[in-house]
């Protein structure tokens, strides 16, 4: 005799409720997910996702922004060139966004305004190259689009294959999407911005797609990415 076993089909609501748990973002495909996990809502979300991935504790999101913040100054004229199109005064914000909350005058302060949140198209490509480690941006809005950051140095080791961390937006909140590593593999990553290989070359780096960053299957830039970089600028050099 051969027995079966009888699987219960889920009602309406309880399949809901699994397919929230499950869908987090179109770019990032279910099986590769398990939820998102929680970041305190303070203005300096986006510092405390990296400091969950990069530290464990989302209350070091203060080394976070020291991080960042020397790697940006050690490297002021490169930065102001590629994300401020060569002006100080854009990377004057940059750097009073970063202060916030790290020094003498501003450290008292828990909470911040809109004027010092994280800038995705700028502190993004910092906080990668600071650490290190590429970041992809999902973002849960039709008029933005969702971004792979590589970094702008060639890594020590070109055999370490580090998996991308991660920031997911929506309403004005970022948070972390809880990745199963041995699932992201094969998974395809957003698209890389336009100005990296302009980047790469700028700098005389023998970076290359193919080579350095081979291990992380990308989207192809399209058409209407490339206008929708232009159209906000940023793209450099």
């Amino acid at each position: 005799m051969t027995f079966g076993l009888l699987l219960r089909k889920p009602t309406e609501k309880k399949q809901g409720i699994q397919d929230k748990l499950s869908f987090v973002h179109p770019d990032i495909p279910t099986e590769c997910s398990i939820r998102l996990k929680t970041i305190k809502s303070d203005g300096y979300c986006s510092y405390r996702a990296l400091a969950l991935q990069l530290h464990g504790d989302q209350n070091q999101y203060t080394k976070v922004k020291q991080t960042m913040l020397s790697h940006l100054n050690a490297n002021y004229e490169f930065y102001r060139d590629i994300l401020c199109n060569g002006r100080d005064n854009i990377m004057n914000r940059v750097i009073n966004r970063l202060e916030f909350s790290i020094t003498p005058e501003t450290a008292h302060h828990t909470s911040c305004s809109s004027d010092y949140w994280f800038d995705a198209l700028r502190d993004s490509q910092i906080a990668a190259d600071a650490y290190t480690t590429p970041i992809a941006v999902f973002m849960d809005n039709t008029h933005w689009k969702s971004v792979l950051y590589l970094l702008f140095t060639i890594p020590s080791d070109t055999n370490r294959h580090p998996q991308p961390l991660n920031l997911f937006h929506c309403s004005n909140h970022f948070s972390v999407v809880d990745l199963i590593p041995s699932r992201t593999r094969h998974m395809e990553w957003p698209s890389v911005r336009p100005y990296h290989k302009a980047g790469w070359d700028f700098l005389g780096l023998a970076a290359d797609y193919k080579t350095t960053w081979r291990y992380l299957h990308r989207k192809r830039l399209t058409r209407e990415d490339i206008e929708f970089f232009e159209e906000i600028g940023t793209s450099i050099i």
